[in-house]
């Protein structure tokens, strides 16, 4: 089964931060390497997303928030923070692994699928 794919506004900034940081303290090409990356082993949610375990956060949440671990190499810094919801994967944040932690109130609400 394929999922539907909806990457949040505010994942979106969070990565877009990162690729900065790697941009000021690497190289651009490092920077856009990056982006790839992510983008890519963020797209693999569209397949198999529940191979993923629930993010160490997941008790504070009334509904199930999974992580993805990404990044370059064989160790991967950030936390891709996702639900599933029906048929959809929402991502809804990207973290850094080793220092950010999510609260209720730092997830935005979930967007609807609804094409009509």
């Amino acid at each position: 089964m394929n999922y539907h794919l909806i990457i949040y506004g505010e994942a979106h900034n969070d990565i877009d931060r990162n690729a900065d940081w790697w941009f000021d303290n690497h190289s651009p090409t490092q920077a856009e390497d990056w982006l790839i990356v992510i983008y890519s082993q963020i797209a693999s949610l569209s397949t198999l997303p529940n191979r993923c375990p629930a993010a160490i956060e997941n008790s504070k949440f009334d509904f199930e928030i999974k992580q993805l671990s990404v990044g370059k190499g064989s160790r991967k810094r950030y936390r891709a923070i996702f639900t599933i919801v029906d048929d959809t994967v929402h991502v809804l944040s990207l973290l850094d692994g080793a220092q950010d932690k999510l609260g209720p109130d730092d997830l935005p609400p979930l967007q609807s699928n609804d094409k009509s």
